[in-house]
């Protein structure tokens, strides 16, 4: 393989991952775990991984190039494994629910791990949005020359595609079309208020305190 790159993203591997060339069903050890073998939580990652190269149907898996990109991109096989699954479609997908996704395949006691890996790393969620989109981004250049093609037509039939188009572009807005905007066309400023006016009558400072900054169950420590 030709070509290596590393992050200083948290949340992939610690070391360099293939970029280029092609990755089997046995895809490399690179970054594939985010701490060492003595880091608690990783004897059981790596028995899972194990256990995840020599299933039959690895590669008929309906997530499973998404996860070999996701492997190249750095995420360790766990996070990549979530990613990829979240982000295919719901029919027949394997495993059916997130439950048994982080039990059976990813070694881990419950999903409450997962949770906490999206509230700790909101790129989870950016990443699993861009490849739930990337079907549609695929044909985009298709689309928009379609749409040029139709909007140079001299035909009345093509109307509606040179009207779209001259929206597109900013040369044409249509009539009663509503924009918000700031002071002498600039962007809107939106200024926070804090009316909040202390305890209500016969509630302590206290009292209230607790009830605004109670905090959920933290649970049982997420595993890496």
């Amino acid at each position: 393989m030709s070509g290596v790159e590393s992050s200083g993203n948290s949340l992939l591997g610690e070391h360099p991952v293939p970029v280029s060339g092609t990755l089997s069903a046995n895809v490399p050890d690179l970054g594939t775990f985010p701490a060492s073998a003595a880091t608690p939580g990783q004897a059981e990652s790596r028995a899972a991984h194990e256990r995840f190269r020599e299933l039959d149907r690895i590669e008929g898996l309906s997530w499973w190039d998404d996860y070999v990109l996701l492997r190249r991109e750095g995420w360790d096989w766990r996070k990549a494994v979530y990613i990829a699954w979240e982000s295919s479609p719901r029919v027949n997908r394997w495993p059916g629910n997130q439950e048994l996704l982080a039990t059976e395949v990813l070694g881990l006691r419950s999903d409450r791990t997962i949770r906490k890996w999206r509230e700790k790393w909101p790129e989870l969620d950016d990443r699993i949005a861009q490849l739930q989109a990337a079907p549609l981004m695929q044909h985009r250049r298709d689309v928009f020359d379609a749409l040029v093609a139709m909007a140079g037509m001299a035909d009345p039939r093509a109307h509606p595609d040179r009207k779209l188009f001259l929206e597109m572009t900013g040369d044409y807005r249509p009539k009663g079309a509503l924009a918000l905007t700031g002071e002498d066309g600039g962007p809107l400023e939106i200024e926070y208020v804090n009316d909040w006016r202390g305890p209500v009558f016969g509630e302590t400072d206290s009292s209230a305190d607790a009830a605004w900054g109670a905090a959920d169950d933290p649970g049982e420590p997420g595993t890496v």
